[in-house]
């Protein structure tokens, strides 16, 4: 899988606003890193509506069957290589959170 990795930090896309989820929504692992979606969100000449319209026709050009969702509300959030992570979703806006900073209680 392709991803995006700048001085030891691997790109992840997520929204950061309260609506529909991104990956939280489609599941899709993929998304998370695709670096076609990373480049336009990081494209500061790029409207955020013109970039949802780019990432919504190239994600739909793959899985045309997908309804996906997030608007203007993506973001890329940058994590240390090979950390463990997941995404946590409360309506629609997501964050991530590392396995190393969560505290796992024993039975």
């Amino acid at each position: 899988m392709d991803k995006v990795i700048k001085g030891g930090q691997v790109a992840v896309i997520i929204s950061c606003e309260y609506g529909s989820g991104w990956y939280s929504w489609h599941g899709i692992e993929r998304f998370l890193y695709d670096p076609k979606i990373v480049e336009v969100l990081e494209d500061e000449n790029i409207p955020a509506f013109a970039a949802w319209e780019l990432i919504k026709s190239y994600v739909n050009s793959l899985y045309p069957e997908e309804i996906i969702s997030g608007e203007d509300r993506l973001a890329v959030v940058w994590i240390p290589i090979g950390a463990k992570f997941r995404v946590a979703e409360y309506d629609g806006k997501e964050h991530i959170v590392l396995q190393s900073e969560e505290k796992w209680i024993t039975a």
